[in-house]
C-alpha cells in the first residue's frame, strides 16, 4: 500500500537515494566495464538462482560460495565457478579464494551479495575477509548488497572502501534479475517526475 496504491492519490516521487540506487545498479546490469564478475553467496538458492541465472547471460564471471556452491539446483555454465572447498557451507576452503581473488584481479565491476561463509562465526569469517580484500585491491567499481553482507563488511571496517553499497535485499536482486520492481512499475504509471 504504501508503495504502490499511494500513488494513485497523491503526488508521488522517487526518493534521491531511490534514484540513485536505480542509477548505480543499471550500470551494473546495462553497461559495466568489463569483465564484469558476480559474487553470490549465502543459503537461499531460490532468492538467488533468478539473479544467478540472469546474470550468466549478461555476466563475464559468477563465483558462487557458500552453501550453495554445493546446491544441485546451481546451473551448469562455464562462467559459474563454484567454491570446491568448502567446510560443510560454513566457509570457502584456501583453494577457492585464491581462484576467486585471480578473476577479482582481473576484473573491472564486481558485484557481490551474500557472505562465503557463517561469517558470525570469526573462524569462518576468514575467507570472506580474503575475497573482501581482493575486491578492494582489484580497484574495480565494486558494488555490495544484502544485509549480512552489509553488516559483515561493516563490523570490519571495510565498508567504505566499496564503490557503492546498496541498502536493498531481495529487492536488490528482483531488481537486478528482472530490471524493474513492482513500485517502479506503479510509479511509471501514477507518480510523477521530479523536477
Amino acid at each position: 500500500t504504501s508503495i504502490c496504491e499511494i500513488t494513485k492519490y497523491l503526488p508521488s516521487f522517487l526518493g534521491l537515494h531511490f534514484e540513485k540506487e536505480m542509477q548505480k545498479l543499471s550500470f551494473i546490469s546495462q553497461n559495466p566495464k568489463r569483465p564484469l564478475t558476480v559474487i553470490i553467496g549465502g543459503s537461499k538458492l531460490e532468492s538467488k538462482l533468478p539473479t544467478i541465472e540472469h546474470f550468466v547471460q549478461s555476466s563475464d564471471y559468477i563465483l558462487v560460495g557458500g552453501k550453495l556452491s554445493s546446491s544441485p539446483d546451481l546451473p551448469s555454465n562455464p562462467k559459474i565457478i563454484r567454491a570446491v572447498d568448502t567446510n560443510q557451507g560454513l566457509d570457502i576452503g584456501e583453494k577457492s579464494v585464491l581462484e576467486f581473488s585471480k578473476v577479482i584481479s582481473q576484473s573491472q565491476t564486481i558485484f557481490w551479495s551474500g557472505p562465503l561463509g557463517k561469517v558470525e562465526e570469526k573462524p569462518f569469517a576468514e575467507s570472506s575477509l580474503k575475497v573482501s580484500e581482493a575486491i578492494i585491491k582489484s580497484h574495480a567499481f565494486s558494488v555490495v548488497g544484502g544485509g549480512d553482507t552489509i553488516s559483515f563488511l561493516e563490523k570490519n571496517n571495510l565498508l567504505d572502501s566499496f564503490s557503492f553499497v546498496s541498502v536493498g535485499g531481495s529487492a536488490l536482486l528482483e531488481y537486478l534479475s528482472t530490471g524493474t520492481l513492482v513500485g517502479i512499475e506503479y510509479y511509471k504509471k501514477y507518480g510523477q517526475k521530479n523536477t
